[in-house]
Parts: structure tokens; C-alpha cells; sequence
């Protein structure tokens, strides 16, 4: 298995970075991960994510929107967040060197969130959708929330998320997930907050935790798509 980084350019001449983790002998399935508003594409949890689908023989590409690419801290425009998943998504899919008759696209928080408007819009239709920790409301306000483009997805979908998540109340998100149109699974780590860890947690339990519950979930994907 090996990484390569590819930089994409968009409108004017705005660009972003990734990492495409090459499995030794890749499956038909590829992957296209995105990270959330705080954080980047070399995130423990994406990053350990992209190694162990890249060992099941998922080919992985990981990318950082580009405000992150240009070391801001701001997230982009919604349009430009929408055409570099769009762009690091159609990379996967029409990969010469790579089957790719189904796709599985994830996402932190914002990365989530976006690639689930996309897909509600038909911008793209992974055959699977992975959301970790999805950003269903504001903090502590779950009578605003923001659920529109999840009835819209077309694909089954998994939902890792905290029991204690200050932006995706577990009451809340059961409800939304029971109107789903779509094979719709939840998976809830106990205590656990929007990081999908606990906050008595050191960087090592971190990790840990994030193996496990990461492997738990390559498992589901393998079972779903």
C-alpha cells in the first residue's frame, strides 16, 4: 500500500491538496473522504480511516478543501466547498488505474454535510455515505435543524455518532432517522462526543478508540455496499 498527493485546481485557479492511499491490489469499491470545519485531511481519524480501507483494498483519496490547502482557518463558500468534493469525487470515480463500480463517500462534520447536498441534489450517487459526526444543528439547538438534504439521499448511509454530541442530538437524529427514505444506519458510540470521543480522553486512549470504532465501521461498509 501507498500514498500519493495530487493538487486539483478549480474556478480561479483556486486549488486544494489530497492523498490517495493505493491498496496493493485494489477492490472495485474506491473511497473519497473529506474532513470537517476544524480540522484537516491528516486528522488522526481520517487518516487511520483511508489506512484501514486501504487495507481492505479500497482505494482512498483524502483531500483538504481549500481554505485549508492556504492554511486558513475560515471555511470556504458553500459553492467552493461543493466543487472540490465534486472534483475529488469524479477523480475516484473515472480513475483509470481503478474499477470503481461503487463508491463510498465520508465525511467529518462539514465535509458531511456537504457531500449530503450534493447527493440530495444529484451532483453525484455514491453507493454508500459514511457520516462522522454529523453537524445536524447548532450547538445545544436541535428545534433548528438542519435535515432537509438527508430524506433527499438515494443510498444507503451510516451515521457514527455521540451519545453526547452538542451538534447532533441522539433523540433527534433517531427521529430523522426512522423518515428516512433510505437504508439508513446508526451508529452510536456511548459518551462520546462530536470528535466521536470522550472528553476525559488522552491523545494515545484517542487513538485507540478511534481504531476500533473505525474497524467496527469498515465492517458495516463491507456488509452495505
Amino acid at each position: 500500500m501507498i500514498e500519493k498527493e495530487f493538487v486539483f485546481k478549480i474556478e480561479n485557479d483556486i486549488k486544494f491538496n489530497s492523498i490517495l492511499t493505493i491498496p496493493d491490489s485494489p477492490s472495485e469499491i474506491s473511497a473519497v473522504i473529506a474532513h470537517g470545519a476544524n480540522n484537516d485531511m491528516n486528522t488522526y481519524i481520517l487518516k487511520k480511516f483511508s489506512d484501514l480501507l486501504g487495507e481492505a483494498g479500497i482505494p482512498t483519496l483524502r483531500f483538504n478543501f481549500p481554505y485549508r490547502y492556504e492554511n486558513k482557518t475560515k471555511p470556504d463558500s458553500s459553492n467552493i466547498l461543493k466543487k472540490a468534493w465534486i472534483a475529488a469525487y469524479n477523480f475516484m470515480r473515472h480513475h483509470k488505474s481503478f474499477p470503481s463500480k461503487k463508491m463510498l463517500a465520508a465525511g467529518k462534520s462539514l465535509g458531511g454535510r456537504i457531500a449530503s447536498e450534493l447527493a440530495a441534489s444529484n451532483y453525484f450517487a455514491p453507493d454508500l455515505m459514511v457520516f462522522l459526526g454529523y453537524p445536524l444543528h447548532q450547538p445545544g439547538k436541535p428545534e433548528k435543524a438542519n435535515d432537509s438534504s438527508l430524506y433527499l439521499i438515494n443510498c444507503p448511509v451510516i451515521f457514527a455518532s455521540g451519545t453526547k454530541d452538542p451538534l447532533c442530538n441522539k433523540n433527534l437524529l433517531e427521529k430523522i432517522n426512522a423518515k428516512m427514505g433510505t437504508d439508513s444506519h446508526l451508529y452510536f458510540i456511548e459518551n462520546a462526543g462530536h470528535s466521536l470521543t470522550t472528553y476525559n480522553m488522552n491523545e494515545d486512549e484517542a487513538k485507540e478508540h478511534y481504531n476500533v470504532i473505525l474497524t467496527e465501521l469498515r465492517e458495516m461498509i463491507f456488509r452495505l455496499i
